[in-house]
């Protein structure tokens, strides 16, 4: 009978282990999802603003064209009635409009800017999807997963955190698509790269590698930053501890990224010395344990 009471009692204990270590996942995400929020933003605002400008001058261009369209109609029609002295005028008119300078710009230039506009709505729509992934509640869910399109996606959500500070270098190996959970895999990338960009003073360089060990993908994320000391690199996996100034950094980053790579079967690795800069290492296995 004490047997089956500590039994449990052990089983209970773990539950609310398990709880609180999703209630900390969820903290993090959250606090994540704050902190890239303004990013996120800018990066979005930026391709709309040059798609709302390109649309307006297409209006423009497009006033244009229904004019040499309407010439070109009367034209035709003028041409279909015999002894018309309207036609030569006509004529006149429509080959004025051809010799045009400004009309020649618009028919090479409208082409430029829709191209323009679809550029910058795929970048809105890729920004906005790989937010989607990153925001998705559900840490149960597992896909069939490119880990190179995962460390892209993690990209385009911290762009706003990396491109102003950061040269990011892309060393990607051959590596199998993998069945894991990719939005908590993108959750801990993007940390990464975020925790990465911060350790940078200045302007440096990421170094992102890519390579299969055994069953394995492992993804390296190396900075030229500021380093590790010894004695924070034993506290580093604990819960809340950050040696970011106050108010930069939750202290959640690391410890829910451990969590959620053991739970899908992974581990993380880091290696850094006191003003040399950092690697952390993500070994993903190919498929996650049940």
């Amino acid at each position: 009978m004490p047997q089956s009471r500590s039994k449990k009692l052990d089983q209970k204990d773990e539950f609310h282990l398990i709880a609180s270590q999703q209630q900390l996942i969820q903290s993090e995400k959250l606090a994540s999802i704050g902190m890239i929020a303004a990013g996120v933003a800018h990066e979005i605002n930026n391709p709309l603003g040059y798609v709302q400008s390109n649309l307006e001058t297409l209006k423009i261009y497009q006033d244009k064209m229904l004019q040499f369209v309407g010439e070109v109609r009367t034209l035709v029609a003028d041409l279909g009635k015999e002894g018309t002295n309207a036609t030569s005028t006509r004529l006149h008119g429509v080959q004025v409009l051809l010799n045009d300078p400004d009309f020649n710009f618009v028919l090479k230039d409208q082409s430029i800017l829709a191209e323009e506009c679809l550029i910058g709505v795929c970048r809105i729509s890729e920004t906005i999807r790989s937010l989607k992934v990153f925001t998705n509640v559900s840490t149960e869910t597992t896909q069939e997963t490119d880990i190179h399109e995962c460390i892209e996606a993690a990209l385009r959500v911290a762009a706003n955190e990396l491109k102003y500070k950061c040269e990011v270098v892309k060393e990607f190996g051959v590596v199998p698509k993998m069945i894991t959970d990719t939005g908590a895999l993108l959750q801990v990338l993007m940390s990464l790269l975020i925790n990465a960009a911060h350790a940078i003073e200045k302007r440096g360089r990421i170094v992102i590698r890519t390579s299969l060990e055994k069953k394995f993908v492992r993804v390296a994320i190396a900075d030229n930053g500021v380093g590790i000391s010894d004695e924070n690199l034993k506290e580093l996996f604990k819960p809340f501890f950050t040696t970011k100034p106050k108010g930069q950094g939750t202290g959640l980053g690391l410890s829910s990224s451990r969590a959620i790579l053991e739970k899908l079967g992974g581990e993380i690795l880091v290696d850094s010395f006191l003003g040399r800069g950092s690697t952390f290492t993500v070994l993903i296995p190919e498929r996650q344990r049940p």
